[in-house]
């Protein structure tokens, strides 16, 4: 992991504690299971000005209901307050093409309990206007984490926090925050090849 000197000893203090190793965590990327291929989303519609959270919200709650991924197209989206149910499977088109911008006071994704929440290939952009106290992405209590080939920005306050959660974050990027990642007890977590910056 790439570490500005200036944040290695508060990302040191806040997740090196905290970090532990699962079978289940240990498995290299190479031999994970490639995510779902998923499918669109009604109604969403790339780099449109209007919020579009309600829309994605219900193919979230839909698509975890039934076992499915959610595979986002290329594009710029306004949301905020998104609720990752348990077993989401949220899926871009890569980092830089497909761009979940932040548009309110709540976190962009939010999650407080669940098992296998995965999320991969976007970017998560946050709102320069936002306050300090808002948290990007905040989630608590789940297990089973998959978070990889994800990009955060430009959070004023914590880009990615986490509590008593386990799983995997791996070939992310998170640059321009305060704290860039903060995790609180730990329950097999593996923060794996990411870079911190800015």
């Amino acid at each position: 992991m790439s570490i500005d000197h200036r944040r290695r000893a508060v990302l040191g203090a806040a997740v090196g504690a905290t970090l532990a190793t699962t079978p289940a965590a240990a498995q290299s990327a190479s031999s994970r299971t490639p995510p779902h291929p998923g499918s669109g989303v009604v109604g969403l519609r790339p780099n449109a000005d209007e919020d579009q959270t309600a829309t994605l919200q219900r193919a979230l709650t839909g698509a975890a209901r039934e076992q499915a991924s959610i595979r986002l197209p290329p594009g710029r989206f306004r949301v905020s307050g998104l609720i990752l149910p348990s077993g989401t499977r949220l899926l871009g088109a890569g980092i830089g093409a497909t761009v979940l911008v932040h548009s309110g006071a709540e976190p962009l994704l939010a999650a407080r309990g669940g098992e296998h929440i995965t999320l991969h290939g976007m970017t998560l952009e946050a709102d320069a206007a936002a306050s300090r106290a808002t948290r990007l992405v905040s989630l608590a209590d789940v297990t089973g984490l998959d978070v990889s080939s994800i990009a955060v920005s430009r959070a004023s306050g914590t880009a990615v926090r986490l509590e008593r959660c386990g799983g995997r974050i791996e070939r992310c990027t998170i640059s321009d925050a305060d704290i860039g990642l903060f995790s609180l007890d730990a329950m097999g977590l593996q923060v794996v090849g990411n870079v911190v910056d800015r």
